[in-house]
């Protein structure tokens, strides 16, 4: 059921049309002519009313009682569809033989024959960016595998967001650091082994201030020993009786301090060996160390940073790459199954060569509006151009080339106060089928 073409439209009291009969025979341009409101969009529109069951409010003439619609069809393989839809105030019936044979699902046949982007190229214009969208990508027939490439573009895009956002807090820490002198950081110096001499050298020095504590405490007890054996002599001469003892204390004590004279010289024996304090030398070493570590660290942050910075923006670039590659890939879908040159889908817009649907003029909404309903491969080839008037010679010349060379039929009203050959003519509700117009 390929193929057909109007080969008849009859209208009876339908709308603002009392009558009008066309038989469009070969022509690929349809035009009906008249005035304002003598009825030409309404024989239009009702090719769409007859078959999608989408008719006017109102659909009967004023002072009619019903009103009727007849569509003939045919194809180039002779297979014949007659539609008659009948209309009173309170009922709507539809008829439709095949080949002769009355359906008994009449509205199940005629939706096979068409969509209303197919009869309706325009409608394609007028849906929402999304419907768009839905429409190309089922057209392709390949609109999991785009949905699978849009999904990995999403993922791949917010990974890229993310990246770009750790380069950004990356770039904000660098520009607050002072870029180091040095291209590579200096190495650490082991403060370890300066503490572990710093430590020694304390304990070496708190044992020599103990044996200078040691000497100050038995110089001071021969001091003591002096001044005792001082007082004796005096008491010598007081007490004769004591002498004895005072000669045996005096002993003991000349003794004790030989003893004592021995240990201190045995003492300063000992310093002798001891070098010069070098503690306040390696608190030094400590700090210049330090202040060096200190630096090496900023100058190892900096160029972590450096180094952060550079893998981030080469794995956003990675994304960036790979994202390019997914809209290749989809582009590449879409140019395969359509019939554009260039196509693509950014977001919530369709791109054809480079400009947006919405951008693209009247002429260029139009003509690929009609090569969607075209791929959408009706078997119904007839396509409404609901207003005429507003296109130029030079616009029907291609219009009529493209209905030729894909086997349509243009059909559209034009407004005129003239009668044009090759065209039908209404006026005051009447249509004149053309062959009459002289």
């Amino acid at each position: 059921m390929k193929g057909f073409r109007i080969t008849l439209l009859m209208l009876d009291h339908y709308g603002g049309v009392k009558a009008a009969l066309v038989r469009p025979g070969d022509i690929p341009v349809i035009k009906v002519e008249g005035p304002n409101g003598a009825g030409k969009t309404t024989v239009i529109d009702s090719i769409f009313a007859v078959v999608a069951a989408q008719t006017l409010q109102d659909p009967i003439r004023h002072g009619a009682k019903k009103a009727t619609i007849t569509l003939a069809m045919s194809n180039e393989e002779k297979d014949e569809i007659t539609v008659t839809r009948h209309m009173t105030a309170k009922t709507s019936r539809l008829e439709v033989s095949y080949n002769g044979v009355p359906q008994e699902s009449p509205q199940t046949l005629l939706n096979k024959l068409f969509s209303k982007v197919s009869i309706d190229p325009l409608a394609f214009a007028r849906m929402k960016k999304r419907e768009r969208i839905d429409v190309i990508l089922d057209l392709t027939g390949k609109k999991d595998e785009i949905a699978k490439l849009d999904a990995e573009y999403q993922c791949a895009y917010d990974e890229r967001t993310l990246t770009n956002r750790i380069i950004k807090t990356l770039q904000g820490k660098l520009d607050g650091e002072e870029r180091p002198e040095n291209d590579k950081p200096e190495a650490e110096i082991d403060t370890q082994g300066v503490l572990d001499k710093l430590a020694a050298e304390r304990q070496r020095i708190r044992g020599v201030e103990s044996s200078n504590d040691q000497r100050k405490i038995l110089s001071n007890k021969i001091l003591e020993a002096e001044v005792d054996r001082d007082n004796n002599a005096r008491q010598i001469k007081q007490y004769e009786d004591t002498i004895a003892s005072l000669r045996e204390d005096d002993k003991n004590l000349q003794e004790a301090i030989s003893e004592r004279n021995k240990a201190i010289a045995d003492i300063d024996d000992g310093l002798k060996g001891e070098a010069p304090s070098e503690v306040a030398a390696l608190e030094q070493s400590l700090v210049d160390a330090q202040a060096h570590n200190g630096r090496v660290a900023a100058e190892n942050a900096y160029w972590t940073l450096i180094a952060d910075a550079k893998s981030e923006k080469e794995t956003s670039a990675a994304y960036t790459r790979k994202l390019e590659q997914i809209e290749v890939a989809k582009r590449d879908i879409l140019c395969e199954n359509l019939p554009f040159k260039e196509i693509t889908i950014t977001g919530d817009t369709i791109l054809i060569e480079g400009k947006p649907f919405d951008d693209l003029c009247g002429m260029e909404k139009m003509f690929a509006s009609m090569e969607i309903a075209l791929r959408m491969n009706p078997s119904l080839r007839v396509i409404r151009i609901a207003d005429g008037a507003e296109l130029d010679k030079k616009s029907w010349k291609k219009i009529e080339s493209f209905a030729v060379k894909n086997n349509l039929q243009v059909w559209t009203a034009v407004v005129s106060d003239d009668r044009h050959s090759g065209s039908f003519y209404i006026e005051e509700g009447v249509l004149s089928a053309k062959e009459e117009q002289g």
